[in-house]
């Protein structure tokens, strides 16, 4: 790999073996070739002990977590009807779907309050995304892909397209009001 390595990148070589190693180093550098940044820290959670950020214009649009022989990707989608046209044109909605993330139980207290539950009975919330309903949804993000494969990848990678050109153009509406 050209370059110096981040402390991610290195992480990666570290952490990840053969097929997931080449696929998580050509999906920061997907990041990094359209001008994103990648910021991570140590992130000591379940199975992890790594966290990274991609941002767009100090937006972040994506995170990764990561531990040994585990990268998982969660894109931050927001279902604005110009996203589901987008989607529905890519015909994406079943990789989506098959990726949807489930409530662990991470004891945030405001889903608690807000569901009225305790945790040992909480299970999660119920949303509809792209006309299906969900059960057991975690409340702070709406995609999971676990060890993404390739096509997954391609479809993080066209949902953060997406986003980072909706970033360019509220950065373009922002700097015209001055």
């Amino acid at each position: 790999m050209p370059g110096k390595q981040t402390k991610f990148q290195i992480a990666i070589s570290e952490l990840l073996s053969d097929d997931l190693r080449v696929s998580a180093h050509s999906f920061i550098e997907f990041a990094q070739v359209n001008k994103l940044s990648v910021t991570s820290k140590e992130y000591k959670y379940g199975k992890y002990v790594m966290k990274g950020t991609i941002k767009c214009n100090n937006k972040g649009i994506c995170n990764i977590y990561m531990g040994k022989e585990s990268f998982d990707v969660q894109p931050l989608a927001e279902y604005t009807d110009e996203f589901n046209i987008y989607v529905n044109n890519l015909e994406l909605e079943n990789i989506i779907w098959d990726n949807v993330q489930k409530c662990d139980r991470c004891g945030n207290n405001a889903c608690l309050k807000q569901a009225g539950q305790r945790k040992d009975v909480f299970k999660g919330f119920n949303k509809i995304i792209f006309g299906k309903g969900f059960d057991n949804t975690c409340k702070h993000g709406n995609l999971m892909f676990c060890n993404p494969s390739k096509k997954s990848f391609d479809c993080i990678q066209s949902i953060m397209i997406f986003h980072t050109h909706c970033c360019d153009v509220q950065a373009y509406a922002k700097n015209t009001e001055n």
